[in-house]
């Protein structure tokens, strides 16, 4: 029963209400109407009157793509046609409800023509401004709702404006200095020009088109001009208090300078003599290692031309000894290995079951294996008397050498008095020498204000240079600095009121080169400048003040105007809600009562509809239905499903008197599901003599229900077709 009614619905709006879009990841290969995935879906209908007849079709092409039969697609995949002269031609929905004479049938279809069998109370279960929202749809108000929102639209915007042009104007008028008589132009300079800037910066006081956002605005500008005046006559002081600072404040610049300084026209000689007395001591370590000097890994050949030595017979000798070594190793080796391979064949030879007398290698007969043993043994004796032998070659010859290098070393030390520099300094020097030009400059400064530090500077490279002894110094020379350079009173006042120094970093980079392209006259012209722009700002801000002004009172009256007319809206609107609703509520009253006969709490059998908010005036703010006009319970609340029911078809069949225009068909599935039999009588008798034209749909599981309403329509001769769907027989009786 619910797939005709379903057909009906698609065929009418295009869409199914009851389907939930629980397919919103995957989507499905086959369409949710399709019986037979691969062909199409088609549904005509026919609507008729007594003088012409229209047919409508709509269309659903397969597709099985899952994302295209997605619950969410489902009624953009329908083609809607209508049969014109015997030919379908295609057309919108619009076209459809036009033709059939019911505006917006596929907006409030599910509210007022059908009634689902799964939720009968669908349109009573809205809230109370939603149910007059929906109700409104049939009032005939569209185009005037439509002009009220857009004047609320109007009337927000304005005030938005509006909004913005009075916080506008109270700015303006903040500070607004009085227009007097113009000034004599002043020609655009700009003041800071810094030399070898990457991206040169352009501060506020200092751009051609200024502007003066704050009241005070102006003033900030000169009073910052007047630091840099104040800079500019105590610059000199100014510039060597930063130095002095700088200078305070890289300590560890000073301590490389109090190590460095006294060596820096030799640094690379220095570094030079440092570095090949590393060499030769390296050299000495080496010699300490007789294996490296008998492996050729001692390179002598730097000091050939430096000490008196016979290097050619040294290199002999230690060539003589190395051989020895090799020698002796080679004989060592073969010795050990032969004692080892005797030891071993006496053992066997004696573990053997040969007889013991006759020698095992060459067969001699010794007639008793003792005397064999014994001449082994003497063998063996011989044997260790070489390798002894050997030994004490090679550690006379070894000891020959060792003198030799003793002598050499004696003169290597000899040697390295000749270079007075640890290798730490030369570390240390290595490490700073790309300072150096830096650290004279720190030295010519000290000298330019006469503090003497020549007494505090390392002159001695076989110093240790610790972090200790270079501190202690350090601080010695900032001591000498403050007790030196004295600022005077005037510009350490100045220091403090005008933050000198920070204008130098701020304006200047810090650099001396940079001020010579800033005079008093430039500032000074600059401060005319200033006075010149704020005029002409001025000037602008009043007529900016007078044009906003004037804007402003034409959007409050604006304003006022569009509040009038929405309130004219609202109440003539509502009025006609109103209206409507007492055009409906008597009908109402007595469908519901002819239907239910009586509701809990209620004096009558009907139903009332009720506005609780209503005010003095005669607005409708929200529709409630009650059973008692002097109650504010909702009969939601207060019946049972089966009344609730009736309720919902009692509304919908006033709204289809009172507001349906040609589309006088009503859909009804399964209304007795919930519903008593008194109840179902009344609908029977309700529908047969106060809706004799009109055409219902409904639908039943029950053969009694059917019998009876079949029974009562033909009774009085009355148009009936019986569907059975399980059969699928179609019964019609005129």
């Amino acid at each position: 029963k619910t797939t005709i009614f379903d057909a009906l619905e698609i065929a009418l709006t295009g869409n199914v209400e009851r389907f939930i879009k629980v397919d919103k990841s995957g989507g499905s290969m086959d369409n949710i109407v399709a019986r037979d995935p691969a062909k199409k879906v088609c549904i005509t209908i026919v609507m008729s009157n007594a003088e012409d007849s229209l047919f409508f079709r709509r269309t659903l092409t397969p597709d099985q793509r899952k994302t295209i039969n997605k619950i969410a697609n489902f009624s953009s995949l329908w083609d809607l046609e209508q049969q014109v002269e015997g030919t379908w031609i295609s057309i919108t929905q619009d076209a459809l409800e036009t033709s059939i004479g019911e505006a917006n049938l596929g907006r409030y279809y599910n509210n007022f023509f059908y009634i689902q069998q799964e939720n009968t109370a669908h349109f009573l279960k809205k809230d109370e401004q939603t149910r007059l929202n929906l109700i409104a749809q049939l009032f005939d108000i569209k185009r005037e709702n439509d002009e009220l929102a857009r004047l609320q639209t109007l009337k927000t915007k304005v005030d938005i404006v509006a909004k913005k042009t009075t916080e506008e104007e109270q700015a303006l008028s903040q500070g607004l200095a009085q227009v007097g008589q113009d000034i004599e132009p002043i020609k655009y300079q700009k003041l800071f020009h810094i030399a070898n800037a990457v991206q040169e910066q352009e501060f506020p006081f200092d751009k051609e088109y200024l502007v003066f956002p704050d009241v005070d605005s102006k003033d900030k500008y000169i009073n910052e001009l007047q630091r840099i005046k104040h800079f500019l006559e105590l610059k000199n002081e100014t510039v060597r208090y930063y130095q002095v600072g700088y200078f305070k404040h890289n300590i560890e610049r000073v301590k490389r300078l109090i190590a460095l300084h006294h060596f820096a026209d030799n640094i690379d000689e220095i570094i030079r003599i440092g570095n090949e007395r590393k060499s030769i001591h390296k050299i000495l370590f080496d010699l300490e290692k007789i294996d490296f000097l008998l492996e050729n890994r001692v390179d002598l050949t730097s000091l050939k031309d430096k000490i008196d030595f016979d290097f050619i017979g040294f290199s002999e000798e230690v060539a003589e000894v190395k051989r020895h070594r090799d020698s002796l190793s080679q004989s060592d080796k073969v010795i050990r290995e032969l004692v080892s391979l005797r030891n071993d064949l006496v053992v066997k030879f004696q573990e053997s079951v040969l007889e013991k007398q006759y020698c095992p290698l060459c067969g001699y007969d010794w007639e008793e294996g003792a005397k064999l043993i014994a001449a082994l043994d003497e063998k063996k004796v011989f044997l260790n008397t070489l390798l002894e032998s050997e030994t004490k070659s090679y550690s006379s010859k070894l000891d020959d050498l060792k003198i030799r290098i003793k002598t050499l070393q004696s003169l290597i030390n000899d040697l390295l008095k000749f270079y007075p520099i640890s290798n730490e300094y030369l570390d240390f020097i290595v490490n700073n020498k790309a300072e150096v030009q830096v650290l004279g400059r720190y030295f010519e400064f000290l000298q330019e204000n006469q503090v003497n530090i020549d007494d505090l500077l390392v002159d001695d490279l076989m110093v240790q240079v610790t972090d200790a002894l270079l501190m202690e110094r350090a601080t010695q020379v900032i001591a000498r600095i403050d007790n030196t350079i004295v600022f005077s009173e005037n510009f350490l006042h100045q220091q403090d009121a005008f933050g000198l120094l920070e204008v130098y970093k701020r304006y200047f980079e810090a650099k001396e080169q940079n001020i010579q392209n800033v005079t008093l006259d430039g500032i000074q012209q600059k401060e005319k400048y200033i006075e010149m722009m704020y005029f002409r700002f001025n000037q602008n801000k009043h007529a900016r003040l007078h044009k906003i002004s004037k804007e402003l009172e034409q959007l409050q009256v604006l304003s006022a105007k569009t509040a009038t007319l929405i309130a004219i809206y609202k109440t003539k609107i509502s009025a006609h809600r109103r209206k409507m609703i007492k055009d409906i509520e008597i009908p109402f009253y007595i469908y519901s009562g002819k239907i239910l006969h009586n509701v809990r709490g209620a004096r009558t059998s009907g139903v009332f509809i009720k506005d609780t908010t209503r005010g003095t005036d005669d607005k409708l703010n929200n529709i409630r239905f009650v059973a008692n006009n002097n109650s504010e319970q909702d009969i939601v609340n207060t019946t049972s499903s089966g009344q609730l029911a009736g309720i919902v078809i009692a509304l919908t069949l006033t709204l289809n008197r009172i507001y349906s225009k040609s589309l006088n068909s009503i859909f009804i599935d399964d209304p007795v599901q919930s519903m008593d039999d008194i109840n179902m009588i009344s609908l029977i008798e309700l529908l047969r003599n106060d809706f004799k034209d009109k055409q219902f749909f409904i639908s039943t599981h029950e053969d009694e229900i059917e019998k009876y309403i079949l029974y009562k329509y033909m009774k009085h001769a009355k148009s009936v077709c019986r569907v059975d769907v399980m059969n699928q027989q179609l019964y019609h009786k005129e």
